[in-house]
């Protein structure tokens, strides 16, 4: 691994990430999603897993990061979080293979223009097996990371992205869901409330959802020892984010985090059942 970044992955079923690629038939995608890092193993919280994580190193520039939430894969074999997140990455390789200085100077036409292509396949999908694929539709949450410590996330869904900085984390994504609608108009009183609720579930923008979903892009900064996190909703419905910043600041490693992120869950996960997925990525400082 790089010396810019410090990344790994605690997912409740690490084996559907191997089993994706292997479906793929794609070593060098498989090694880019290891990326040295090392799963967090758990129980299998949903007799089937619809989340899907991707992390991958770009030479020695940069790390893009991505996690998706999907639904609708049914018995159709295919995971639309896996489709997704795999396009996103090839579209973002093959840009960096092309010209790596245009992909980092405008990070967020690129980023979006890349998830809106991966839209278009999901689409494609239902287009030719309604009956199969009608249903496909995920959620995506992920950030592009220069080694000089630039960056931008991209976000369509309820996947989240944290960052944690001097002791102190703040959620950088919003919630693109009913529950979120009607906690910003103040029908829900309060943040229990929402996690509490059928509509946090209840999409209002993703992927495979509309044919021209929004995608928010943003820029920021990471500074030496800054850490950004991804989760799907398994974590962050299940613990607070007070919780994860004092997981994450409590740990020896991001690996360690990691664990202890994914074992948490589990242990609050009895109401809401769902698969987990998080990524803990630390920015080293650059060169």
């Amino acid at each position: 691994m790089s010396k810019i970044f410090a990344a790994y992955a605690g997912i409740s079923d690490p084996g559907d990430l191997i089993s994706e690629f292997d479906e793929a038939k794609d070593a060098q995608d498989m090694e880019d999603a290891r990326i040295q890092g090392k799963e967090a193993q758990s129980k299998i919280v949903r007799s089937k897993n619809e989340d899907f994580l991707k992390l991958t190193e770009l030479g020695d520039d940069g790390l893009l990061s991505i996690v998706a939430d999907g639904s609708g894969s049914g018995n159709a074999g295919f995971q639309p979080a896996g489709i997704i997140a795999n396009n996103i990455t090839k579209s973002i390789k093959r840009l960096y293979a092309r010209d790596k200085k245009t992909l980092f100077e405008h990070m967020p036409i690129f980023l979006e223009e890349a998830c809106l292509a991966a839209n278009e396949a999901l689409v494609a999908f239902k287009i030719g097996n309604e009956e199969l694929y009608g249903g496909f539709a995920s959620t995506v949450t992920g950030f592009l990371l220069h080694r000089s410590g630039n960056a931008c996330l991209f976000h369509a869904g309820n996947s989240r992205l944290y960052f944690i900085r001097d002791g102190k984390i703040l959620q950088v994504t919003k919630d693109q869901t009913e529950g979120q609608a009607l906690l910003d108009k103040g029908i829900f009183k309060s943040d229990e409330e929402y996690y509490m609720s059928a509509e946090r579930l209840r999409l209002r923008n993703g992927l495979g959802v509309f044919a021209d979903p929004y995608v928010v892009t943003g820029k920021f900064v990471m500074k030496q020892s800054d850490v950004a996190v991804l989760t799907t909703d398994g974590v962050h419905y299940s613990i607070n984010q007070d919780a994860i910043r004092d997981t994450v600041l409590a740990s020896q490693s991001p690996d360690q985090a990691c664990q202890l992120i994914v074992e948490e869950s589990l242990k609050m996960n009895a109401y809401y059942k769902d698969n987990i997925t998080i990524a803990v990525v630390q920015y080293l400082g650059g060169v």
